[in-house]
């Protein structure tokens, strides 16, 4: 075993495949192709002289070493990126990154209408906005913050509500009768895993036949999208429906439920002064544009 010349560089090749326990998986995340990630991992097994991982049934697992090296290496992690916090405090001249993690349609229905004028105010810091419906893990480092729509009952990261989202049926005029009522037999768009566990599904099972579904995505955004085909109806927070021209609400154009927004940030992420600068930022649009989220009808 020679222990002399490993980084971690090398390290996280392997803390990767531990995370997203697929070659596909662990090269997206790391935004390699596949063939690095088994390459990297395979020279880090021969210098260790023992094997991390091991093809099963079920798929790739993880040995005991490589469980053992998985978490020495969330330490390093851990470190690494605290130095880099302490280095940016001191730096100012350049862009500060700060990567907020959230619900992409968040990010282009109401985020992506904001940052220019949030960046013009702040020129050294950058944004680094990260599409995904999983919850993403704080303590793994892989977002400075992180905006989801339920409470999070675990993990050591601060929290704050930003707003609350009232959500609404909406569809394509074409299927309507053009006063806001559904014509009869239109079809249903819902969603698939792994997010049929969300409450907008949780409704649609609840209010829908199942023959009245046609089409199911696992994307927020390629659901909206669909919506706004015509493609079918489907239920929508009222901060996205509204801010597509080809879509209306369908009677009585109430919501018919309402969800939350959370901050999560940790606290040595938040002692950042481009981080403190962001949450702020959230913080005071959020409550700017409450009635939108909440979608009262004037």
């Amino acid at each position: 075993m020679n222990i002399d010349k490993i980084s971690w560089d090398d390290l996280r090749y392997a803390l990767a495949l531990a995370r997203h326990p697929t070659m596909a998986a662990a090269a997206s995340a790391l935004h390699v192709h596949q063939s690095t990630v088994s390459r990297r991992v395979h020279a880090l097994e021969d210098q260790l002289g023992t094997k991390l991982f091991e093809l099963a049934e079920a798929g790739i697992v993880m040995t005991e070493a490589g469980r053992a090296i998985a978490r020495r290496a969330e330490k390093i992690e851990a470190l690494a990126s605290e130095l880099e916090n302490d280095i940016e405090i001191e730096r100012e001249d350049d862009r500060q990154s700060v990567r907020i993690s959230a619900v992409s349609t968040f990010i282009t229905s109401f985020l992506n209408h904001h940052a220019g004028a949030f960046l013009n105010d702040h020129p050294h810091i950058r944004l680094d906005f990260v599409g995904e419906e999983r919850n993403v893990v704080l303590e793994r480092r892989e977002a400075d913050i992180a905006i989801r729509h339920a409470q999070p009952t675990t993990g050591q990261a601060r929290t704050r509500k930003l707003a609350e989202h009232g959500t609404a049926v909406y569809a394509a005029l074409k299927l309507t009768d053009g006063k806001g009522n559904l014509k009869d037999g239109v079809p249903w768009v819902g969603f698939s895993r792994p997010l049929d566990y969300l409450p907008e599904q949780q409704w649609i099972d609840a209010h829908v036949a199942a023959k009245d579904i046609a089409i199911t995505f696992a994307s927020a955004a390629t659901y909206a999208n669909a919506v706004s085909e015509g493609i079918g109806v489907g239920l929508m927070s009222c901060m996205v429906g509204d801010k597509r021209p080809d879509l209306v609400r369908v009677n009585p154009r109430k919501p018919v439920m309402y969800r939350e927004s959370w901050l999560m940030v940790l606290d040595d992420t938040r002692r950042r002064p481009a981080v403190r600068s962001v949450i702020n930022w959230l913080t005071a649009i959020c409550r700017a544009h409450k009635d939108d989220f909440l979608g009262n009808v004037t």
